[in-house]
């Protein structure tokens, strides 16, 4: 009886950790702002290291310029994360060149720099995918334009995809019959009848959505993938909060820790 057991207990186990292997084999992950739990975010050397960790996407945020140049920064200005105050668009590169990008975080980073796009795309090629947020405001035109310019110029349209919270520019991208999958961010899902208006919505222009993770219900997560939606949760930097969103159906996972990664590949 008790070996009988035991042999239930094993057989369940290697079903469990068999399903565990197969939900993670479809599941990509990626680096927010790169490796930002170990290097300040938005900066090569965060880039470098969610790379050295295997991650399959670096995550990260563009910004226009004043000379119309894509920069690597998530806020519209650079108080938080540089050693000056403004807008970014109220610099140019050579100007945002200047400021110190990484002693916010430690002072053993107090040499890097913002990141142009381009840099990023020559430093790392096709080597990973990328995973670019844009943010709607009156630039967003041109960030569009540069941005859509830029992947083709680099023949990098098959490593990339967009991600936004705003509509319209995913729209802008949707109309230029993009080859890159498009990704509707949401902070809070509908629920309900909501929730299928939502989504059937979403189909029209994109290929995916992004859930934060406080907010989103497995429901919302299974009508989305049912709709054949891939399904992105963030932010998420603890082993359990992986497993339970892997195991609801989510298609990647978006974590400041891409260590996290070695309990599931």
């Amino acid at each position: 009886m008790v070996r009988s057991i035991k042999c239930t207990i094993v057989a369940l186990l290697i079903v469990l950790s068999f399903e565990q292997s197969q939900a993670a084999s479809h599941v990509s992950f990626f680096a927010h702002r790169g490796a930002s739990t170990f290097a300040p975010e938005n900066t090569i050397e965060a880039f470098q290291q969610a790379l050295e960790h295997g991650t399959d996407y670096i995550e990260l945020d563009v910004q226009l310029t004043k000379d119309e140049q894509l920069v690597v920064i998530h806020d519209e200005t650079v108080d938080r994360t540089t050693n000056g105050v403004g807008n970014v668009n109220d610099y140019t590169l050579a100007e945002l060149k200047e400021l110190d990008a990484g002693s916010w975080f430690n002072e053993r980073y107090a040499n890097e720099k913002i990141p142009a796009l381009k840099e990023i795309f020559e430093l790392f090629g096709s080597q990973v995918h990328y995973c670019i947020e844009i943010k709607g405001d009156a630039h967003s035109l041109d960030t569009v334009t540069n941005l859509h310019q830029m992947i083709k110029d680099y023949q990098l349209s098959d490593y990339v995809m967009i991600q936004s919270f705003d509509e319209n520019i995913l729209r802008l991208f949707h109309n230029q019959r993009v080859q890159y999958p498009l990704i509707q961010i949401i902070s809070r899902p509908k629920n309900g009848v909501g929730s299928k208006k939502q989504l059937d919505q979403i189909l029209e222009y994109a290929d995916g959505v992004c859930l934060n993770g406080r907010y989103t219900t497995n429901s919302f997560v299974k009508q989305a993938r049912k709709r054949g939606l891939m399904v992105h949760i963030y932010t998420l930097n603890e082993k359990q909060e992986i497993e339970r969103w892997m195991n609801a159906g989510a298609t990647g996972i978006i974590t400041d820790n891409p260590r996290l990664m070695s309990y599931f590949k």
